[in-house]
């Protein structure tokens, strides 16, 4: 009996760890992404890696799409196409924030 009750609770176990990791494969909680994007527009913009005005431009969008979401939020919380819209302009953010850095234009 112990020997098939360890192997099952240890499956049960794993299986309640993955199946939130499962909820959105390969992404991260929408406010981490946009804490990463502004670390890297932060190190982007001290390295000299960012025009002044384009780590500007660059933290405006940003801005705009937390203000998006924290309506999103208010008005009832997030619709499944809420979350894909918001995760959709991040991802375009982010290739800006990839390309901008280098694009070989310093300070």
């Amino acid at each position: 009996m112990k020997r098939l009750l360890i192997p099952a609770l240890a499956a049960a176990s794993l299986a309640a760890a993955v199946t939130p990791a499962l909820a959105q494969p390969g992404r991260a909680p929408i406010n981490q992404r946009e804490a990463r994007i502004e670390h890297r527009i932060d190190q982007g913009a001290r390295r000299g890696d960012l025009t002044r005005p384009k780590a500007a431009r660059l933290r405006g969008e940003l801005r705009s799409i937390e203000r998006l979401e924290r309506y999103y939020r208010r008005t009832g919380g997030m619709t499944a196409w809420e979350r894909r819209d918001l995760e959709r302009r991040l991802d375009v953010l982010d290739r800006q924030v990839f390309r901008n850095r280098h694009d070989r234009q310093r300070r």
